[in-house]
């Protein structure tokens, strides 16, 4: 201490950082834990490291659209251009310049979605319809569900989600695994209805009953006003 955005505490590193835990629940982008670790709790040396340039602006094109939608725009303390650029003595990014690319040969993100708090929130809000619904058949990007309970309708017409056909986000390009073994329960499935009428599941996670963050987030959905940023911003700063 002090770090490097000027905190003097642990206390008021402590009090300073809750208000990022959010960020990191939203899984914009795989080094946003990093970025901030990395200027909240350096490493300590005599001369200070700092993140490079290149994080930082990986991490805020992945995050700060998704922070403008709850009314928080990309901090001034946090401008990329005050880092240095890259070299040997600043920390680099690990993960690529966006973590929205899909490769040919890995797993679907639609089907490696984190089940935290925030992050089921965020989905829900952008969702065109969300459901829980068990799947009868799930092959080659293309899902068939049984009887859906709908969560969220938004324009679509219920029989369009009773008994819902879906194509997973880029699921002919990637790889769905647990959809390989459908018989295990329900699933949470979120997503956007295409310009041409068909159903898009771009979040797909199993119904996780007995995880108590995944409940308190479905519990939240009959409450959440997603048209008020404010108050989705204060449901993810939960206790």
């Amino acid at each position: 201490l002090p770090n490097l955005l000027d905190h003097d505490s642990m206390a008021e590193v402590s009090q300073q950082s809750k208000a990022w835990v959010p960020l990191l629940g939203i899984k914009c982008h795989a080094d946003t834990q990093l970025f901030l670790c990395s200027l909240f709790a350096p490493v300590c040396l005599d001369r200070p490291i700092y993140p490079c340039r290149s994080l930082c602006d990986n991490v805020r094109n992945g995050c700060e659209s998704r922070m403008k939608t709850y009314g928080y725009p990309w901090p001034e303390m946090l401008r990329c251009e005050k880092f240095p650029m890259d070299n040997d003595m600043c920390i680099a990014p690990q993960a690529g310049s966006t973590h929205t690319i899909v490769e040919e040969t890995g797993t679907c993100k639609a089907c490696s979605q984190e089940g935290t708090y925030e992050n089921i929130l965020d989905h829900f809000c952008r969702a065109d319809f969300v459901v829980k619904t068990k799947i009868r058949r799930g092959q080659d990007g293309f899902i068939q569900g049984k009887k859906s309970k709908v969560y969220k309708l938004g324009s679509l017409g219920k029989t369009e989600v009773n008994r819902p056909k879906f194509t997973v986000e880029n699921g002919r390009r990637c790889d769905c695994t647990f959809l390989k073994s459908v018989e295990k329960g329900p699933f949470l499935i979120m997503g956007r209805r295409e310009s041409q009428g068909g159903l898009v599941a771009s979040f797909l996670l199993p119904w996780e009953r007995k995880d108590r963050n995944f409940r308190i987030a479905v519990k939240k959905f009959r409450q959440l006003n997603c048209t008020d940023p404010k108050m989705v911003s204060e449901s993810m700063l939960k206790d």
